[in-house]
């Protein structure tokens, strides 16, 4: 009995063993997105008159023309408001990827109201997303053509958008 009891402990050990840490891929894809105006007031804090009534990040490269994208709306320890952006718009691999490195980017319409009777404005943010077989983090953004973000340390990524 004793000896069919440390086989089994035996086969328990062999069969949980994991893949070695450095085997893993490293996933850095959070983002935090502020939006405040050229004064650094927080747009999104809805108790200020100025803030927006409204803003709804879509997918230009959705299944379906212009999918709404699920955000978390967080706020931090100094009381600003930021959406939480960790996944949701579909990401298109682009050319000249090879086996170690690879591009992918994703195309957001962020609309803006001030108020519910009022026109949207729409502008565009790219989020680009390297891949190697050892990590897959948040690159490059640009808003409305203009690169705003390039990944320069480890951890969140954050932007600040100036309305």
């Amino acid at each position: 009995m004793k000896i069919l009891h440390l086989i089994w402990m035996g086969f328990l050990l062999l069969s949980c063993r994991g893949e070695a840490i450095e085997d893993l891929q490293k996933v850095d894809q959070v983002l935090n997105i502020y939006v405040k105006n050229a004064a650094g007031k927080d747009l999104l804090n809805t108790k200020l008159a100025e803030s927006y009534y409204s803003i709804e990040f879509k997918d230009m490269q959705g299944e379906y023309d212009r999918e709404v994208i699920s955000l978390t709306k967080k706020q931090d320890a100094n009381g600003g408001y930021h959406y939480e952006y960790v996944v949701g718009a579909k990401r298109i691999l682009l050319p000249n990827a090879t086996d170690a490195l690879k591009t992918y980017k994703s195309i957001i319409a962020v609309q803006y109201r001030l108020t519910t009777t009022s026109d949207t404005e729409e502008q565009v943010m790219e989020i680009f997303y390297k891949w190697t077989p050892t990590l897959f983090q948040l690159e490059t953004i640009t808003y409305d053509g203009q690169v705003i973000f390039e990944k320069s340390t480890e951890g969140v990524s954050v932007i600040t958008i100036e309305k």
